[in-house]
């Protein structure tokens, strides 16, 4: 396990905005920097972006459904929304949640370390990260919906 200076150095490196966060709270110079900075949809992404929007898995196809124009609970979600650098398969920007598929390029034990890496970049931003399987939305798209709207901040407040 690293430790958080090695995390800071890391991140610095690769121009990621987590640890300039962390870092501003330790010198506010460095809050001028996050500024000139782009956190969600840097422009160097927008291919990738578009790309991964017209080459949709039939499981993103299909939540995408389920998701889009604000049906689920009147909450807007945005497909393949970066944030650092990380692409977001959907994305809530009111609730700040995010939504993952993972398919057969998510097993192993390296995808398992990235995701994790990735999940910690998004949780320094008070992202949550909701997985699932691509072969729960075909099965249990229902318990799938209502898992998502257990994690909207404004729903489990109002009940």
């Amino acid at each position: 396990m690293r430790s958080v200076e090695e995390c800071k150095q890391r991140w610095f490196r690769r121009r990621e905005c987590a640890p300039l966060l962390l870092l501003a709270i330790e010198s506010d110079e460095l809050v001028q920097v996050m500024k000139k900075r782009p956190l969600y949809n840097r422009s160097e992404l927008k291919a990738t972006r578009r790309k991964l929007r017209n080459a949709m898995t039939p499981a993103e196809a299909r939540l995408w459904t389920y998701l889009q124009k604000g049906q689920l609970a009147g909450r807007k979600f945005r497909r393949q929304q970066s944030v650092g650098r990380y692409v977001l398969d959907f994305y809530c920007a009111s609730e700040k949640l995010c939504v993952e598929l993972d398919g057969e390029s998510h097993s192993g034990p390296m995808a398992a370390a990235y995701d994790a890496e990735r999940s910690a970049f998004l949780e320094t931003f008070g992202i949550r990260v909701v997985r699932f399987e691509n072969q729960v939305v075909w099965d249990m798209p229902e318990a799938m919906l209502d898992r998502i709207k257990e994690n909207f901040r404004k729903w489990r407040e109002d009940g």
